[in-house]
Order: structure tokens, then sequence, then C-alpha cells
């Protein structure tokens, strides 16, 4: 089997949809002026607000309060905190009961 090659000829101009010729690497190409956009704005809300915005999106805060009643806002606490800090101990000698991961 033969291999198959291209030639890059030149590119279509838009205008008129005649082949412009280049030399196939776009060297005389005009740069274009980029608009930068100044109108943006970034909010930095935390983890703890992210957690908790998908909490409440999902439905497990509203699933929490019908099943745990007050207890609810107690244990979305601990998970967020289990969550964010997995390295964390919650009382000492926590890691004493929990079996290892073989």
């Amino acid at each position: 089997m033969k291999k198959q090659t291209s030639r890059l000829i030149g590119r279509v101009d838009s205008a008129t949809g005649a082949i412009v010729p280049t030399n196939g690497r776009n060297h005389n190409a005009k740069a274009k002026p980029v608009k930068i956009d100044r109108d943006f704005s970034r909010k930095y809300y935390g983890a703890t607000y992210l957690l908790t915005q998908l909490d409440v999106n999902m439905g497990l805060v509203q699933d929490l309060k019908a099943c745990f009643g007050d207890l609810a806002d107690m244990i979305m606490s601990i998970a967020e905190y289990l969550v964010l800090e997995p390295e964390s101990m919650l009382y000492p000698g926590f890691q004493e009961h929990v079996p290892m991961k073989c």
C-alpha cells in the first residue's frame, strides 16, 4: 500500500472564494487584535460554601431533616468536616477503632 501525502496549496479567501497561495506555515498572516473583556469578577466562597450548596441542591439537607430533625445540622457539619479534613480525628483514639484497609 502506497503512503498517501497531501500538499497545502493555499487557503480559501472568505470574501472571494478564491484560493490564496500560502507557504504552508502561515508566516504572512497578520496578527488580529485580541479584544480583552475587563468585565469579569471572581468570587471565592470556600469549600464549606461549595459543599453546603451541593447538599442543598441535591436535597440532602431536607432528607436529613426529615429523618433526624434538629440533628441534621450537626450531621452535616460533621460530614463536611470529615470531607475537608480527612486526616483529622474527631476524638483521640478514633483510629484504634477503625479497621485497617487492605
